[in-house]
């Protein structure tokens, strides 16, 4: 076949391919055959010399793609897992938790709603009920059925005419800001850079003592989940119940168990001993707590204290150089880039 004809046929393959799908075809499917059609798990060559059952265990859907653009010749190989373990791998949340909503506001759905940059609460929708505010009248009634990220004007107009208010899907962030403050939180800064810092994943089971408003407990608990735990422990009796009743209420009761405890005084149950892949304290003497927080991680396990005094901060280095084996951190640079980040609300 003369070049020419051949690349003219690549183009009209590369361009069938990709017009009607991600895979060549309407529903994203492979064709089996024809122009459209992907090699899943074989090379070019060895194209109908084999059979491949997508649900078979050992299915391997590695796709190799071979591309003529201009004079440059493009090989791209996207290496997949097996079947089984692309189902395993693709429960990342809980199911109906806080952060799995659906995509249309049900009765009984957490919303978030976004009044100002300056002012941002929640509600659970429920027929009949009114949320008020200085912008107007807001009529449950007019969310239940909305898509998230809707907008909804007041009945009731004010002197500034009809308020508005955005109806935003829970995240851990948007919660740390709606949420009633029983104590001081950790925002979502910090929480980025323990999450981060402590390399924790789908799986890790953490300890926190001082759950507080649980705004953290919550950002925890969507990284560990579904497989991790997140255990914590407030000495507080009244914060730990309504925190309880809170998780239980946002769907996170199967991976955050809320226990009243002081542990500086108590430490942490006997059956987490050497199991934990992180202990956080948030307490106002954490150097007490520090030996029981030794004696529950595992060998490698990370430990982190949130200090908002520097007086606090000067006395737990003496306790972990104690009980742990520290480490000094990596140097720490300045300024390095800019970061801009933008969320979509609605069209």
């Amino acid at each position: 076949m003369p070049q020419s004809r051949e690349l003219a046929n690549k183009k009209d393959e590369h361009k069938d391919r990709h017009s009607r799908g991600p895979l060549g075809t309407g529903d994203g499917a492979p064709k089996k055959g024809g122009a459209g059609a992907h090699n899943w798990g074989v090379s070019t060559a060895e194209e109908g010399a084999m059979t491949l059952d997508r649900n078979d265990p050992n299915y391997d859907s590695s796709e190799r793609r071979s591309y003529q653009i201009g004079s440059s010749s493009i090989n791209i190989v996207i290496m997949a897992m097996p079947s089984a373990a692309v189902n395993a791998a693709s429960v990342t949340t809980i199911p109906n938790s806080m952060w799995q909503s659906p995509p249309l506001i049900q009765e009984g759905s957490l919303v978030i709603l976004f009044e100002t940059h300056q002012s941002v609460t929640y509600c659970y929708a429920q027929r009949e009920a009114i949320y008020q505010n200085r912008h107007g009248a807001f009529y449950h009634n007019d969310m239940i059925g909305q898509p998230f990220g809707s907008k909804i004007s007041s009945r009731l107009k004010t002197q500034q005419g009809c308020g508005y208010l955005i109806l935003l899907a829970p995240t851990p962030e948007l919660w740390s800001r709606a949420l009633r403050h029983r104590t001081q939180i950790v925002f979502t800064l910090d929480a980025s850079a323990i999450t981060f810092a402590a390399a924790l994943r789908s799986g890790s089971r953490v300890i926190e003592s001082g759950t507080g408003s649980g705004a953290l407990t919550t950002s925890f608990a969507r990284t560990v989940a579904p497989h991790g735990h997140v255990f914590s422990f407030e000495f507080n009796a009244h914060r730990a119940e309504i925190a309880r009743q809170e998780f239980q209420r946002n769907g996170l009761e199967s991976v955050i168990t809320v226990e009243c405890r002081d542990a500086c005084a108590q430490g942490f149950p006997e059956e987490l001993e050497s199991s934990i892949d992180m202990v956080f304290l948030d307490l106002p003497c954490p150097w007490t707590a520090v030996n029981h927080a030794a004696q529950m991680l595992k060998q490698g396990g990370f430990f982190a204290s949130y200090s908002p005094c520097i007086e606090q901060r000067k006395y737990v280095p003496g306790g972990v150089g104690e009980f742990i084996v520290a480490k000094k951190d990596d140097e720490i640079r300045g300024h390095t880039a800019y970061l801009t980040f933008a969320t979509k609300f609605f069209e």
